[in-house]
């Protein structure tokens, strides 16, 4: 993801489908039509999650969906031109995603210090999204450090992390640049503020303002419903006035480098104030700051100052108001 392109909007589909491919299906094509560039999936087993004792196992198996299900979500995804990115926690599921053609894997920060999974994504050859909320930095250096040395270096760094939901004093947007600077990766934001906060709009537009160029949300068909990962997702009609806001904050930003656009120049020329007389000025006549003032005025010439002038002559009689040139 490059700084001059539009912001890369990923769709986090998450655990909102509840293990029904009819509810996947369902949130991706909303996705598409809310104008995300990508939608992304969680894959994983209970057991590459969890130790079976863990008092979650359970839930998160009975989320479990089969090949089968996997590859006809890649499929809708891919019919409604989105790209398709998968969140991984094992090596079973690195490798089922990896025969499904995944166009990315995003690394939890879960398993930022599993170098093993890190080789293996990397090895891929596809961009991988580094999630670095709740990692040390000197995980996080291990771990870029772990996917380049495997010779990938398609890395984008995820700023932020899930406290259902977090709370704008844990956000700290300005530590986008820091990650940015430190690591020379491009940096995404992954937001996680309460879905039904107006901060769920203004957060990610922020970080798009504080440099970073992908923007990860989670949706879901309906939040009243309380279902699974609802806590920090939108619905698809505020998922689509997202995007439509992150793409003009995008423009409003601009390149970054001071070129004048048509607009501004047009507006220079008409409110920029020319050196003209303030009284007649007879040829010969050494030129005194008391004889000049500014003044806007229609002429399209270049704007002098008075030091530009000082002590000269006219050759020609000036007249108070005329432009000098």
């Amino acid at each position: 993801v490059q700084r001059a392109e539009a912001p890369f909007v990923i769709a986090e589909m998450a655990n909102a489908h509840e293990g029904s491919v009819v509810t996947g299906r369902a949130i991706i094509e909303r996705a598409a039509s809310a104008g995300a560039n990508a939608v992304k999936f969680q894959k994983f087993t209970g057991n590459e999650l969890l130790v079976p004792y863990h008092p979650r196992h359970g839930h998160f198996t009975q989320l479990e969906m089969p090949e089968v299900a996997w590859s006809e979500l890649v499929d809708v995804a891919r019919m409604h031109g989105l790209h398709v990115l998968a969140d991984v926690f094992g090596s079973e599921s690195a490798e089922l995603m990896h025969r499904l053609g995944v166009d990315g894997y995003k690394i939890h920060s879960s398993d930022t210090v599993n170098h093993a999974l890190l080789r293996q994504v990397a090895a891929y050859g596809q961009a991988v999204f580094l999630s670095c909320g709740g990692s040390r930095q000197i995980e996080i250096l291990e771990a870029v450090r772990t996917i380049r040395e495997a010779g990938n270096d398609r890395i984008v760094l995820l700023h932020g992390f899930q406290s259902y939901p977090t709370r704008l004093e844990d956000t700290n947007l300005k530590r986008i640049r820091l990650l940015a600077a430190q690591f020379a990766c491009p940096v995404g934001f992954a937001d996680h503020v309460a879905g039904d906060s107006e901060w769920a709009f203004m957060l990610p537009v922020m970080a798009i303002g504080a440099g970073a160029t992908v923007i990860e949300k989670h949706v879901t068909l309906d939040r009243a419903r309380k279902g699974i990962d609802y806590y920090s997702s939108l619905e698809p009609d505020e998922l689509r006035r997202l995007v439509g806001l992150l793409r003009s904050a995008w423009v409003a930003l601009g390149r970054g480098e001071y070129e004048m656009s048509a607009a501004e120049l047009k507006y220079l020329h008409e409110v920029k104030k020319l050196l003209v007389p303030a009284v007649d000025i007879p040829v010969g006549t050494p030129l005194q700051e008391s004889m000049v003032t500014y003044k806007r005025a229609p002429a399209d010439v270049h704007v002098l100052t008075y030091s530009d002038v000082v002590g000269r002559t006219p050759k020609v009689p000036l007249k108070v108001n005329e432009v000098i040139s």
